[in-house]
């Protein structure tokens, strides 16, 4: 099995609710899935509210 991992990922506020950590994560799903990686994982602090609806 194929792991890749990122982690530490972060907008400064005035970036946030802009839509760029959704359009990561559809960026890095068709890369895993051009690279045959068949499991992706986002771990968030609970009281990361942000993170959490991502």
């Amino acid at each position: 099995m194929i792991q890749c991992f990122i982690s530490n990922i972060g907008n400064l506020k005035e970036y946030r609710r802009r839509g760029i950590g959704t359009k990561l994560f559809q960026k890095l799903e068709e890369w895993a899935i051009t690279h045959n990686i068949l499991r992706l994982e986002l771990t968030v602090a609970t009281q990361n509210e942000i993170g959490v609806s991502l």
